[in-house]
């Protein structure tokens, strides 16, 4: 069970993806396939993987657009500090630095974080 090309464009609409081929769809679904596993089951339920899916797939499409554009910038803001005359520049936003994954480098990215911990967050206490 896997998002569709069709679906995928019409949730995520967005000028940015008008370039996304369902070729190059189809091979961000292989690698999204390969981050979240093959058994939807293992997720929540079925629509909770396939919309996770739409937002890795969107994530995983926005780098690969930015790079085939030839950015091989950082996908954050760069930030600068200057302390005594002591100029410091941070590729990364304050919020990330602490965080490895480039999944939170695009808003696509920081959704499907947000659904991967629902799915995974383990048992809770209320």
């Amino acid at each position: 069970m896997s998002i569709t090309y069709d679906a995928w464009k019409t949730r995520f609409t967005s000028i940015e993806f008008d370039d996304v081929s369902e070729e190059l769809f189809d091979m961000l679904l292989v690698e999204a396939q390969m981050e979240m596993g093959l058994k939807a089951s293992r997720w929540l339920n079925d629509t909770f993987y396939i919309v996770a899916q739409g937002y890795l797939i969107s994530h995983l499409a926005t780098i690969t657009l930015a790079q085939n554009l030839g950015d091989a910038q950082a996908l954050a803001p760069i930030r600068t500090s200057d302390v005594d005359g002591v100029l410091v520049e941070y590729g990364i936003s304050r919020e990330m630095i602490n965080n490895p994954s480039i999944m939170a480098t695009t808003s696509y990215g920081q959704q499907y974080l947000r659904y991967r911990r629902m799915a995974f967050g383990g048992p809770r206490v209320v």
